[in-house]
């Protein structure tokens, strides 16, 4: 399937989240997260509006998993003695969860526009 390298984040995505070090393996995690909810094609398949966004939905997929790895993200709750309090927003988008991975709203937004996602997920 087509991948994204390091130039391709910086550049054309935008992203500056991911560390260098850290960007094969988070690319390789994302894009296993991401066959998951793809129809299986060959990559000569696909048109370059279609790898053009699953370049997008990786790039959106890696940030969301190394995001929440680091820990980065909104307070969602706080305690002081026995006085606790959770923060919702109505307008928060919560994670995509297929199989157990959470998946980028994003990504998925991305992979339903280029007709890769699958109609059961």
């Amino acid at each position: 399937m087509v991948s994204a390298d390091y130039g391709y984040y910086l550049n054309t995505f935008g992203g500056s989240m991911i560390e260098k070090g850290d960007f094969e393996r988070v690319m390789e995690e994302a894009g296993a997260v991401l066959a998951s909810l793809i129809y299986p094609r060959s990559a000569e398949k696909l048109s370059v509006r279609e790898e053009n966004l699953y370049r997008r939905a990786l790039c959106y997929e890696g940030e969301y998993l190394y995001g929440g790895r680091r820990g980065q993200g909104t307070v969602r709750s706080e305690k002081i003695g026995n006085y606790a309090v959770e923060y919702h927003s109505p307008s928060e988008k919560r994670a995509v969860s297929v199989n157990g991975w959470e998946v980028s709203p994003a990504a998925v937004g991305l992979l339903y526009e280029a007709g890769l996602m699958l109609r059961w997920v």
